[in-house]
């Protein structure tokens, strides 16, 4: 397509000829969403149109989204000065919307310097309010949505089909998929994968495949030469020959130096050899390292990040945040085991958890006439239109993302896009943000998006204390629904390991050193976890490395934690004293709003 577009303008430019025979050819030319065409567009179409000058243009500049692409939001707005006897037709009625969606959108817009200034109205009715949803970490927020949406539909009757949730990025998906599977909710992914259906993600998962298996030749093959090791097409194909030949698996043959010191050159080998003494220290770490740990050497010396970085691209950086989700996920799944059963997992142990997901997507994927919700980048919601639409991520760093060179640039496409999210709403729209976030497996503070204030209050329906210029968190939960949401998280089933004793006590001294001394808590105490938020421990047994506390947090239910992984810590402030003095005389959890 870019060649249709680059040798068009190159004729033109070289063969004044062909450009007289198509100008006499168009006597009239329309053009639809002016606001994406890129500068060879934009040269083609005013060289066509400067015999005639019938030229008849129609987009909206709150909408230019994709200068990633190419597109020059430019071309809409100096049309003016392009063709100075224009005339303009504003097109403000919105027959989507509500109206007080249409009015939180025109508030939030209006901040743009670069536009063409215009109030769109509508006279539909006049709806709910925005409505903004604040969660502890990602996780809780993906819950809450998955919940709301599953009221949504149960009591309100919305279709699923009717309901998307948007994001900024694509790595966000894989909390929103883990939590509406577990809720039983049909999703679907638009214009993308899910999540460990990925490239990048399947490529870390064969590097883990090949490492617990040397005779997978389908993970070798797939990751031999990502990052580039300079062991192309030609090579591959001889490795594999020789292994039929030997009727062997390929990684037999990569690690016998008689056979490829005879068949492939020297500079070939030392890669090879590079790539084969990788996936063995991958191995024979295995079973020394935790799950988590392992991840994290096998991402920094694959090189696969450090590859994507230097590209300098959208879409490498997608695909970045994709890997730091992975890793996310994988300590996820670790401190759950950890917490639950008292036993770290391995890599292993996570691979056939992750194997089970992959079979459960491909499943879903299959079912194509089933009603689905909808998850979607912003970027590809243009255009369409749901009953209910929830923006999440709605945090700093996260939406608006800065990629552009230009921050003013950026900032003002990110609130274009964020503007383009919340007009596909149709009856209801839902903005959520996590006061904490993790990246690459580490848990850090998250600040609400400055969009969210730049939205005229009146047209949100905000359920808690909120200044943005002044914002700290509160830890408190703020949910739609009335009742108090208490999912039940499906942990796999992990074997049971013996531990060397000297390791146990080792991992206890060095967690006791970083966490509050357990030993403090007692029944009755309300306490801080870092994932599960708020909650108050209704029993503790046994002792030492071996005490046990049975607690009741205010969103995630009862859960039984190990005290020596579990990162309690006791919650109690001056401004909360005379609250929790009275919820610890009362024998049932109240929620601290």
């Amino acid at each position: 397509f870019d060649d249709l577009l680059l040798n068009t303008n190159i004729l033109f430019r070289d063969f004044p000829e062909s450009l007289a025979k198509y100008q006499k050819l168009f006597d009239y030319i329309l053009v639809d969403e002016y606001q994406d065409t890129n500068i060879a567009q934009y040269l083609i179409i005013k060289k066509l149109s400067s015999e005639h000058k019938n030229l008849c243009v129609v987009g909206d500049d709150s909408q230019s989204i994709y200068s990633f692409r190419g597109a020059r939001i430019e071309n809409i707005l100096n049309f003016k000065n392009d063709y100075p006897d224009y005339k303009l037709f504003k097109l403000e009625q919105n027959y989507r919307s509500t109206k007080n969606i249409v009015n939180a959108a025109n508030s939030l817009i209006e901040h743009n310097k670069d536009r063409i200034p215009k109030v769109i109205f509508s006279e539909n009715s006049e709806g709910e309010k925005v409505e903004l949803l604040k969660a502890l970490t990602e996780t809780e927020e993906a819950y809450i949505v998955a919940k709301i949406t599953e009221e949504l539909h149960q009591k309100n009757n919305i279709p699923y089909n009717e309901i998307a949730v948007l994001y900024r990025m694509n790595s966000q998906s894989r909390v929103l998929e883990d939590s509406f599977r577990r809720l039983n909710i049909p999703y679907r992914i638009y214009g993308s994968l899910s999540f460990y259906q990925r490239k990048e993600i399947k490529d870390i998962i064969a590097y883990i495949r090949l490492a617990v298996n040397h005779k997978d030749d389908e993970a070798l093959l797939r990751i031999i030469n990502v990052p580039a090791r300079g062991i192309g097409p030609t090579t591959l194909e001889k490795i594999q020959t020789l292994a039929n030949n030997q009727q062997t698996c390929i990684w037999d043959v990569i690690t016998n130096n008689d056979i490829i010191n005879q068949f492939l050159k020297n500079n070939i080998i030392h890669n090879i050899n590079q790539f084969t003494l990788l996936i063995q220290e991958l191995t024979d770490s295995l079973n020394t390292l935790s799950a988590f740990n392992f991840i994290e050497i096998l991402v920094k010396k694959s090189g696969i990040v450090d590859e994507l970085t230097k590209e300098h691209t959208q879409e490498a950086l997608n695909r970045s945040e994709n890997i730091n989700e992975l890793v996310n996920s994988i300590k996820d799944f670790q401190d759950n085991v950890e917490e639950s059963t008292g036993f770290t997992p391995s890599i292993i142990d996570f691979l056939e958890h992750v194997s089970l997901l992959s079979s459960v997507d491909e499943q879903n994927e299959k079912n194509k006439e089933q009603d689905k919700v909808t998850l979607m980048t912003a970027h590809a919601s243009k255009g369409l239109e749901y009953q209910v639409v929830f923006i999440v991520g709605a945090e700093k760093n996260i939406f608006p993302l800065q990629f552009h060179k230009d921050p003013e640039t950026n900032f003002e496409e990110e609130r274009r896009l964020f503007y383009v999210a919340l007009t596909r709403a149709k009856q209801k729209a839902f903005i959520s943000f996590a006061e904490q976030r993790s990246f690459w497996g580490k848990s850090q503070a998250s600040s609400p998006s400055p969009f969210i204030s730049e939205i005229d209050p009146k047209y949100l329906k905000i359920p808690f204390q909120f200044n943005i210029d002044d914002y700290t968190p509160t830890y408190e939960r703020n949910f739609i629904s009335h009742q108090n949401i208490k999912p039940t998280i499906q942990l796999p089933q992990i074997e049971k390991k013996l531990v060397p004793l000297k390791d146990v006590q080792k991992k206890s001294q060095s967690s006791s050193s970083s966490q509050t001394n357990f030993n403090n808590l007692t029944e009755g105490t309300l306490v801080m976890h870092e994932r599960f938020g708020k909650g108050k421990i209704l029993k503790i047994e046994g002792n030492d490395i071996n005490a046990k506390a049975l607690v009741d947090f205010e969103i995630n239910g009862q859960k039984q934690l190990l005290l020596i992984y579990a990162k309690l810590t006791e919650f109690y402030n001056d401004r909360q004293n005379t609250v929790l003095q009275h919820i610890k005389r009362t024998s049932s959890f109240t929620r601290i709003r």
